[in-house]
């Protein structure tokens, strides 16, 4: 299940939430984190290398 639906904040807040401590308001950060601990979100690793062109194709 995708977090960003749930939550309804945009894909740069959900960023924002897992990678840095600034640059968003404290109830859009608790929102995400929220979310992101129901949801059990976990980051896909593979799919990130790849977008980093970094997966070895």
């Amino acid at each position: 299940m995708e977090v960003r639906p749930a939550v309804d904040v945009h894909s740069a807040a959900l960023t924002i939430t897992c990678h840095s401590d600034s640059g968003m308001q404290n109830a859009t950060r608790t929102r995400s984190g929220a979310a992101i601990d129901e949801l059990g979100y976990r980051p896909n690793l593979t799919a990130r290398a790849m977008r980093a062109h970094r997966a070895g194709l």
